[in-house]
């Protein structure tokens, strides 16, 4: 195309831009003059081969074209003019050595599609000799120039699309409200100065290879820089004696520096990338009150350095890349502060600031002036969605929020979020979603999930709504921690399968708290309360087969099922449920109720729990098979029977499954510990004391002890405290009561190494039918009194069988002492009294150094070394047992105590066949349960 053609249609495109403008500039109006350095001059046609002489001929409103060429010298602008070069790379104006190549000293200036060099003082100059307003420069490249690129002395000025390099300085800005876009600034000494401005904007420039300082704000307010790019600098931004200023979504990174903040104040730096700097990502001294917010500082030397009194957060702080802090509560935001010099950021984030967002946060009150705004800070919740990167995090501030749609794998967790909707509140449609925290009122679903798997819903409130929950062609999902209420259903489950549901409240719904239909299988239900629902608690329907519910409690409601489901696990996981209306019977303690209960429909569960499972608990079970995975697992179900007395209300009790458990237990709450058996639970002491009874009231049954070598097995030190049942063995002591009115009975004390049985200062207390052998002594009263002993057996302890010292009126009835080296030994002991008693096979039966009582006053004891007869058949010896000179028996037992004593005669003594024999019993039981024959 030829220059003339080439201008006749750049023409129409003047004409149109004029028509349609999309500057601040007032329009051209005029004629249209064109310079070409190939022209022969015509002035009266507007042709021109010098550029000012084009400007000498125009008048106010004229536009003035430039076709390629090189033109030399320096212009003058001094009219409203436009000029336009055919383009950048092919309108060159050299300065020739001049002060300012293009000087504008007239208002309403547009200057495009120029290159510019060879200036002494600046490429282009506005303001220099004049105070006019309102140019325009765009589109030109600028180098070469000695001092700047631009030096911009006048007010409203727009810099839009240009490229400077090669200079000292590529812009310097000393006026009010300019305007400098799009541009890019490199290879000078100083990239951009403002300095003695304000009012200013530099937005998406670039600024790079710069040998001092990017940008340089000097002794200037309200300079705003956005979207600004300055890499391979000294200093990427100086602050130097500025203020009110704000640098946004900007990048300031391979420096030495990042941002250098100096003698400065109420400035803003937010939502920046900070990163690569070789020194100081911020390096701030000398300033104060400036906030620096929601920027990334990444793999600077030094993240940030201040020695003034700034701001590090607002309601938000900053993402450091070495915070060794954690997220306590998953809102994004460290617990523990990122230190700072003496400064601090306290909201320091957790996740890096990008886009799109990781991670984004969502409050009603949150609008333009909230760091982040529209970024990763939202007021609506489908917007943060709708940005929010796949498998990103979006947290919930307290505040009332419209329904909303999740189509991408993502987790939305609210504070205190609160959703209304004449719709469903929240809909699903997409795998591995994940929502936790809201309360939500919808008129039609509460929550829907539809044609997704993986989707986990925990800690939510629903109500108000034909379905809190509704599941169609769903699997793999999750519900936890949930309250469904007020709902038609609480949870409809439509062809949906392998969910979790646990943990949830489903109470006073309208028909059921979960309907389970149409082929939902292999479900998951445990550790959930149904409660007052309508109907049923749950009603399984359609083909809805293998899903497990255990672990649940039902309370004013039960369930239907006429499937093929599994409502209890095995008897030694205690998986049934709870039916408040359940009225069978716990013979052994065991929490489990010894006959089935039986649903509508069919259903079985064969293990009903006798308590309502609550938290803390008033049952629990321990068993070594038990783990993490299992339903009220650390809440009433546990290994160790510790941990389970540790989480036990009081008053309640704790039931142990066969096992060996190794621990130390101190039980310091009114509680009642029941074993399987004595010999199949077995509690290792490894050496101290296994079970250590601070608790009055306490009930321990069915438990075995042993290995507390060094101390005692049982230690009780607290009052009405019933032992029954239990074994202890292979200890120092097999138990140790220093404590007011024991119970301990039906048990056995067995291979101890000191003592059996040890009482000390121990009053008011009961032993019955225990056994205590194969001790080194069997039992020992020491400062003990007004105890009971009774039915016990003491055999085969190596010293003593029964030791007494210094201990008054105890009562020893119906025992068996056999084959100890000494039966009873007392001293410094008085008015105990032992009677109907055996002592059989003792070394020494008894060795008294004090006067005890032998007798009741008509009944003694059973010595097998006594010698005396019974000539009147009353069961008693005629002679007194003489212990010692202080101590007798007056009525020795002929026979062994507890065994009756059959006297009877008859008569005729020699009778013949068919004679009549008459028989006389006199037959005698001296413990009173006669025996009739």
């Amino acid at each position: 195309m030829t220059k003339k053609g080439m201008g006749l249609l750049l023409l129409m495109g003047i004409l149109i831009i004029t028509i349609y403008p999309h500057t601040a500039n007032p329009l051209p109006y005029g004629n249209v003059l064109f310079v070409d350095d190939d022209f022969t001059p015509d002035p009266s046609n507007n042709k021109f081969n010098d550029i000012q002489a084009a400007i000498n001929a125009a008048n106010d409103g004229d536009i003035i074209y430039i076709f390629e060429g090189i033109y030399e010298g320096n212009i003058w602008v001094d009219k409203e003019l436009r000029i336009i070069g055919e383009a950048a790379g092919k309108v060159v104006i050299d300065g020739n050595g001049r002060n300012y190549a293009v000087n504008i000293v007239q208002n309403n200036v547009i200057v495009e599609n120029l290159t510019i060099n060879n200036g002494i003082v600046a490429g282009i100059g506005t303001g220099i000799y004049s105070d006019n307003v309102n140019v325009t420069i765009k589109n030109c490249i600028i180098h070469g120039t000695k001092e700047y690129g631009l030096e911009i002395l006048s007010d409203s000025v727009t810099v839009i699309n240009c490229t400077i390099y090669g200079t000292h300085v590529g812009i310097k800005i000393s006026a009010t409200n300019v305007t400098l876009a799009h541009s890019s600034v490199y290879e000078t000494e100083w990239g951009i100065v403002v300095e003695g401005a304000e009012n200013c904007v530099l937005q998406n420039t670039e600024i790079h290879d710069i040998e001092n300082k990017s940008i340089k704000v000097q002794d200037s307010e309200n300079v705003i820089i956005k979207n600004v790019t300055a890499f391979a600098s000294f200093c990427g931004l100086w602050l130097k004696n500025a203020s009110d200023s704000t640098v946004i979504s900007s990048n300031f990174s391979d420096n030495r520096i990042g941002i250098r903040i100096e003698e400065s104040e109420n400035n803003t730096i937010e939502s920046n990338l900070i990163a690569n700097n070789v020194g100081y990502g911020i390096y701030a001294i000398d300033s104060f009150n400036n906030t620096i917010h929601h920027n990334n500082f990444i793999n600077n030397g030094i993240n940030a350095y201040d020695t003034g009194n700034n701001i590090w957060n607002s309601s938000i702080g900053n993402y450091w890349d070495d915070y060794k802090g954690y997220d306590g509560n998953g809102d994004g935001i460290g617990e523990l502060p990122y230190e700072i010099g003496g400064n601090a950021d306290y909201m320091p984030i957790i996740h890096q600031i990008s886009s799109p967002p990781v991670f984004v946060w969502v409050d009603d009150d949150y609008d333009e002036a909230t760091p982040g705004w529209m970024l990763d800070h939202f007021a609506s919740l489908q917007e943060a969605i709708d940005v929010l990167a796949i498998n990103g995090r979006c947290y919930v501030y307290e505040g009332n929020y419209s329904g909303f749609t999740i189509y991408k794998a993502i987790t939305v967790s609210a504070e205190k979020g609160s959703i209304y909707s004449a719709e469903d509140g929240i809909f699903i449609s997409a795998n591995d979603v994940s929502v936790e925290g809201f309360t939500i009122s919808a008129l039609e679903n509460g929550i829907k999930i539809q044609n997704a798997s993986n989707v986990s819903i925990s800690s939510c409130k629903v109500s108000g709504g034909t379905f809190g929950l509704y599941a169609v062609n769903a699997a793999e999902c999750s519900v936890t921690g949930c309250e469904f209420f007020g709902n038609v259903k609480g949870m409809y489950l439509f062809s949906s399968s392998q969910f979790v549901i646990s943990n949830c409240s489903i109470h006073d719904n309208e028909y059921f708290g979960i309907e389970i239909s149409h082929s939902s299988s292999d479900n998951f239900i445990f550790d959930c309360t149904f409660e007052n629902n309508e109907k049923y608690g749950i009603y399984i329907t359609h083909s809805s087969n293998n899903n497990k519910i255990y672990h649940n409690n039902f309370l004013n409601n039960t369930a239907y099922d006429e499937c093929s489901n599994e409502w209890n696990a095995s008897y030694e996981k205690a998986m049934g449920n709870y039916w408040s209306d359940y009225n069978g019977n716990d013979a052994n303690n065991d929490g489990i109720g010894d006959t089935p209960y039986i649903l509508d429909g069919g259903g079985i569960d064969a293990y009903p729990l006798m308590h309502r499972i609550t938290n803390p608990p008033s049952f629990v079970w321990v068993n070594e098979i038990y783990d993490e995975a299992m339903p009220g697992w650390s809440i009433d179900h546990f290994t160790s029977i510790s941990d389970a007395i540790a989480k036990l209300k009081e008053g309640g009790s704790c039931y142990v499954f066969s096992g060996i458990y190794r621990e130390n237990i101190i039980i310091n709450k009114t509680i009642a510990l029941t074993g399987s058996g004595a010999w199949s639970s077995i509690i290792e002491g490894a050496g101290n004391t296994a079970i250590k009874v601070a608790a009055r009231g306490t009930k321990i049954e069915g438990i075995g002890v042993r290995d507390c070598w060094n101390d005692a097995a049982i230690l009780i030190i607290a009052s009405d405290v019933k032992i029954k049942n239990c074994i202890s063995y292979n200890s120092y002591h097999g138990i140790y009561i220093n404590a007011y009115n024991a119970t301990v009975e039906n048990c056995e004390f067995f291979d101890n190494t000191l003592n059996g049985v040890y009482l000390y200062s121990t009053y008011s207390s009961t032993f019955i039918g225990c056994r205590i052998y194969g001790n080194n002594n069997g039992m020992v009263l020491v400062l003990s009194s007004y105890n009971d002993i009774e039915r016990c057996e003491f055999s085969n302890n190596s010293v003593y069988a029964l030791k007494i010292l210094n201990s008054y009126a105890n009562t020893l009835y119906h025992n068996d002492f056999y084959d100890n080296l000494v039966g009873c030994y007392l001293e410094n002991s008085a008015d105990n009294l032992i009677y109907f008693s055996n002592f059989i096979g003792n070394t020494q039966h008894v060795v008294d150094y004090n006067a005890n009582m032998w007798d009741n006053g008509s009944v003694g004891n059973y010595w097998d070394d006594y010698d005396g007869v019974d000539t009147n058949w009353d069961g008693i010896g005629d002679t007194p047992y003489e212990i010692d000179a202080n101590s007798i028996d007056h009525y020795p037992l002929i026979r062994e105590a507890g065994f009756p004593i059959a006297y009877f005669t008859w008569e005729p003594l020699q009778p013949y066949t068919f004679e009549t024999v008459y028989f006389y019993d006199a037959s005698i039981d001296l413990d009173g349960a006669i025996v009739s024959w």
